[in-house]
């Protein structure tokens, strides 16, 4: 039984396996695609940039509540007011 099984889905595969080829190739194609206008656009572009720049303003707070300076390393550059 599984011998017939496995003789069917070879058949199956054999005979199907051009459209099979075809989906991965669309699939293929259409990811890359994607990738690509992910990259382009222009407000991801500037998302990333503004990410950056928090993460950089971030580390500097860190590195300066490690350093000691605990008034900009809790609060950054929006001290509070006094």
């Amino acid at each position: 039984m599984p011998l017939i099984l496995l003789l069917i889905a070879a058949a199956v595969l054999v005979k199907f396996g051009w459209l099979l080829a075809a989906f991965a190739g669309v699939a293929a194609a259409g990811s890359a695609i994607g990738k690509w206008l992910a990259r382009r656009d222009d407000r991801v572009i500037a998302r990333r940039q503004q990410e950056r720049a928090i993460a950089a303003r971030a580390d500097r707070q860190h590195a300066a509540a490690l350093a000691g300076d605990h008034f900009l390393g809790m609060y950054g550059d929006y001290p509070p007011a006094i």
